[in-house]
């Protein structure tokens, strides 16, 4: 799913192989991970 999107982002605390294919890696959900993506994607 990662792979059909056009930006790829995971988590820091994402599996490896993951973390490999991802476009943005971002902290981890519980240090405001998501919150952050958001920013730096321009959607907040």
């Amino acid at each position: 799913m990662i792979q059909a999107v056009e930006t790829g982002v995971c988590m820091e605390n994402g599996s490896p192989a993951l973390l490999e294919i991802a476009d943005m890696v971002c902290p981890a959900v519980t240090e405001n991970g998501i919150y952050t993506a958001f920013e730096k994607l321009n959607l907040l």
